[in-house]
């Protein structure tokens, strides 16, 4: 790898962080010795900081050779710091001995409450996590106590703070003694000249070790770092015009269409992938019910909830019925709360990108790795909020199913994800599975009183006259309803599965009624022509 500002930098993975963590780059050759990992702020605060975030993101790609490979997360959640290096430690990466954490303020919702203060005879001295305040002295007290905490832990880290609001925590940060901690300071506005020089000159640093107590070197800042050349400087300004922040990339997803062949296969590998961790979880089910979700998206002018195939179903073993999500598990799923977990997991999966996924799909960016790398595959949805939505599923998206009933469907503001069609992916289609094999809860999550959208009225499923041939069968689906309808069975999915045949027997006496009727007719016509001519002869 060339040399890039004095530094030469191995970059092993970069993990996008607020209460949890993704991974947005995992390096394909990862460095065997001198590795850098590095964890990325994508906390809600950073909205805004746009332009200094792409200008660090691309002066990082520059030093590690990794250019168009990476852009900036989506905003969102609070800043779990401690929680985050404690997790990335913890993965003990091999060939890893250097962290970057890029951040713009304290901690705020860490789940961890303990941290290392020091050690006594080589064990850990523990201390409670100081709780949040809104005054200057406690601010000050939490910032002291994570940075003692990241100075004890025994990877060479570089703290990067961005904007006002991380100060306090910087300045913590430099003067704990800077045994494992080298730290800068990049200021909102910040030119290119500024950020580039401020990265490569802390990269250089090595952190005091063995001096843990002492003064730690002073935190570096435009005034103070080492300027880099023109061509360095237009090389940076050259990726952070091509670098992407999710605004951008909502309002603009660039590239064209995906490969059809190629992301066909990406799509059917996650899936897989996701029906293998669920016992009697068939990928063809799977597949069916997330292809007829991206279909709807595809006929809809509106984002729509990802809960609608992939929530929570509520199941009244009592009565026999079940309410929620559209499509029940198949028998074979014995956890069948699982299963429209795993349809969730799907979609959110196929709306990330590919180095994103990696690490929760195994094997994903090695067996795509060309095709990744040549822009041919990616996320199938994009995420598009929380908003409130209703939606009424009738025969017209399942028709096999929802003859005579309709599933309505309410979700609350700020609750639940909605999605949309990455528009890369929107002229692939799901190869032509059938989710009319699946059944269907008995209702939906709301009824026509409390909707909010137009309620949908249709005509009850018709009774049958028996007749002499049909009547036994005929008793056998009195006082039953649709798969869909507003009761089932006493023993729940169980009789559901029964209730679907005695349906589709009724269709056929239907039939078989209507033949019978139109025989009748017929031979009724034949008697009277036959008296008409028996008349003729007398």
């Amino acid at each position: 790898m060339a040399m890039f500002g004095e530094v030469r930098l191995c970059l092993h993975s970069v993990w996008a962080f607020d209460d949890e963590r993704d991974c947005i780059f995992l390096n394909r050759d990862p460095p065997t010795s001198d590795g850098l990992v590095v964890l990325w702020d994508k906390s809600g605060s950073m909205r805004g900081k746009d332009s200094e975030m792409k200008m660090i993101a691309s002066a990082l790609k520059c030093m590690t050779g990794t250019q168009g490979q990476f852009n900036l997360p989506n905003p969102t959640g609070g800043t779990a710091l401690v929680d985050a290096v404690d997790a990335t430690v913890a993965k003990q990466f091999d060939g890893v001995n250097k962290m970057l954490i890029v951040t713009d303020g304290e901690d705020t919702t860490s789940r961890t409450t303990q941290l290392v203060a020091g050690f006594v005879d080589g064990a850990p001295r523990m201390v409670d996590f100081p709780k949040l305040g809104g005054t200057i002295e406690t601010t000050r007290a939490r910032a002291a106590a994570v940075a003692a905490h990241l100075d004890h832990i025994g990877v060479d880290k570089f703290v990067v703070g961005v904007g006002k609001e991380v100060k306090h925590f910087i300045d913590a940060c430099q003067k704990v003694g800077g045994a494992t901690l080298v730290t800068a300071h990049i200021p909102t506005g910040a030119t290119v000249e500024d950020v580039g020089a401020v990265m490569t000159t802390v990269m250089r640093r090595r952190p005091r070790r063995g001096q843990a107590g002492t003064q730690g070197t002073c935190t570096v800042v435009p005034a103070t770092a080492t300027p880099l050349g023109a061509e360095e400087v237009a090389a940076i300004a050259r990726q952070a015009d091509a670098t992407t922040s999710a605004a951008e990339r909502a309002r603009d997803p660039s590239g064209p269409p995906f490969d059809a062949a190629a992301q066909a296969q990406y799509v059917a590998y996650i899936v897989e992938s996701v029906a293998a961790k669920l016992p009697g979880c068939e990928a063809e089910h799977l597949h069916a019910t997330v292809g007829w979700f991206r279909e709807l998206l595809h006929q809809s002018s509106a984002p729509m909830a990802g809960a609608l195939v992939g929530g929570q179903q509520w199941h009244d073993d009592a009565k026999g019925t079940v309410k929620g999500s559209v499509f029940a598990p198949p028998p074979a799923i014995e956890r069948r709360y699982s299963w429209c977990g795993a349809i969730g997991r799907c979609i959110e999966l196929l709306a990330r990108n590919p180095e994103a996924v990696d690490a929760r799909v195994p094997g994903l960016c090695t067996r795509f790795a060309d095709e990744i790398r040549e822009n041919m595959v990616g996320p199938v949805f994009r995420e598009a909020g929380k908003p409130a939505s209703c939606f009424a599923v009738t025969a017209e998206h399942l028709p096999e199913q929802l003859k005579h009933s309709v599933l309505y469907y309410k979700f609350k503001a700020d609750t639940y994800v909605h999605y949309a069609l990455n528009h890369r992916a929107a002229s692939f289609h799901w190869a032509a599975l059938r989710v009319g094999g699946l059944r269907v809860v008995t209702t939906g999550n709301s009824g026509p009183s409390k909707y909010g959208g137009p309620v949908i009225t249709v005509e009850p499923a018709p009774t049958p006259a028996p007749s002499e041939a049909s009547e036994a069968e005929a008793s056998e689906v009195e006082d039953t309803e649709s798969v869909a309808g507003s009761s089932s069975g006493a023993s729940g999915y169980a009789d559901l599965e029964e209730v679907s045949t005695l349906k589709r027997k009724v269709e056929v006496l239907e039939e078989a009624n209507k033949k019978l009727k139109a025989v009748e007719t017929e031979n009724a016509a034949l008697k009277l022509k036959l008296a008409a001519i028996s008349a003729g002869f007398k």
